[in-house]
């Protein structure tokens, strides 16, 4: 059974990060290094939950901004 409608399209939307989001992105990831620098400038023990913590709150805040 034949519908009779071969030759459908469906149009398709391609979209692309504004420039704007683009530059916010790259400013969020330095700011987030800036941060890890100073961090990892403290010198603190590596291997404690505490610096792992901050490690973890640190990225997640790059990710969220």
């Amino acid at each position: 059974m034949s519908s009779g409608r071969t030759g459908l399209t469906h149009p398709i939307e391609i979209s692309t990060a504004s420039t704007e989001t683009t530059i916010q992105i790259q400013d969020d990831y330095d700011e987030f290094k800036k941060a890890e620098e100073i961090f990892i400038a403290l010198d603190l023990p590596k291997y404690t939950r505490f610096y792992r913590t901050c490690i973890s709150t640190l990225k997640g805040a790059s990710i969220m901004a």
